[in-house]
């Protein structure tokens, strides 16, 4: 998948490949924002809402642009082009907005239009990999309207994990996420897990409790995503202690929670040992044997 391919028409996931593209070009043409803009007798300060994503771009405005940046070759045209229409769309996520907050609604809608996505879950299942009972129980405090709400959402989000052409994901999970839960809901929950890693874009990592790993310094979940293969498209989400996603979109940010990622990777278990290690929890708690037991090499 190219920079420019823009997937199920995701507005959010367009927009910010768009505008990626045309600085991208700009900067190639060596143009400043107010060169352009004097070419085009725009005014400065409208490049720069194009190019911060403050605003869209239609498609006549877009093919003056790219005239001016040097941009003749049809097929790259022709792809900004759809890029441009896609970007005026309307995600599945909104009709949900007001129930979810704009958080969180801007977090699905980055998930359903990028090409990768990074999560580290340090206290349970991440919401895409959750069963019905396991979600349900995390909830059950909810009122119907909202249990019916969130169960529409996650069947929704969870069209990614059977999208055989949906990002790559990489999860890495504390191991205590494994052990915490009502003994049944658990073994369906590990059962289902060990079904899901076998899909090609799904990567799970598990990281045993006597790793050693510094995940006291990370200081809750949170969730990347590559919304394009450049590094100026990707965009982070913490959770607070409440469960509630705060973005994080400054690069600066980003690139420390990804170097956060790759430490506790490290002490992670490998991929090709993690059925081995959900089938080990999963003997346990069927058998009743209680909690935690470290699995041997």
């Amino acid at each position: 998948m190219t920079a420019l391919e823009s997937r199920s028409g995701n507005p959010v996931s367009a927009q910010r490949r768009l505008r990626a593209a045309v600085r991208g070009h700009r900067e190639q043409a060596r143009r400043t924002q107010a060169e352009v803009a004097a070419a085009l007798e725009w005014s400065t300060s409208k490049i720069l809402r194009i190019e911060g994503g403050a605003t869209g771009i239609g498609v006549t405005d877009l093919k003056a642009l790219l005239g001016v940046l040097g941009v003749t070759d049809s097929t790259v045209v022709e792809e900004l082009v759809v890029l441009a229409r896609d970007a005026r769309g309307t995600g599945w996520w909104r009709q949900y907005r007001q129930h979810v907050g704009r958080h969180r609604a801007d977090l699905l809608a980055h998930e359903a239009g990028c090409v990768r996505l990074r999560e580290w879950a340090d206290t349970h299942i991440p919401d895409l990999l959750q069963t019905a009972g396991y979600a349900h129980g995390r909830h059950a405090d909810r009122d119907p309207e909202n249990l019916r709400l969130a169960k529409e959402i996650r069947i929704r989000r969870q069209h990614l994990i059977t999208d055989s052409h949906g990002p790559h994901m990489t999860f890495l999970i504390d191991e205590s996420a494994l052990w915490r839960g009502p003994s049944d809901i658990l073994d369906r929950q590990l059962t289902a897990l060990t079904e899901t890693v076998t899909q090609p874009h799904i990567t799970l990592h598990i990281v045993p409790l006597d790793s050693g790993a510094p995940v006291g310094m990370v200081g809750g979940p949170f969730t990347i995503f590559d919304i394009a293969d450049t590094d100026d498209t990707r965009i982070g989400f913490v959770t607070d202690p409440l469960g509630n996603p705060h973005t994080r979109p400054d690069p600066q940010d980003v690139a420390g929670y990804i170097g956060i990622f790759d430490l506790i990777k490290t002490k992670a278990t490998d991929p090709a040992r993690t059925i081995d290690y959900l089938q080990h929890v999963r003997r346990h708690l069927v058998r009743g044997d209680g909690r935690y037991v470290a699995m041997s090499d």
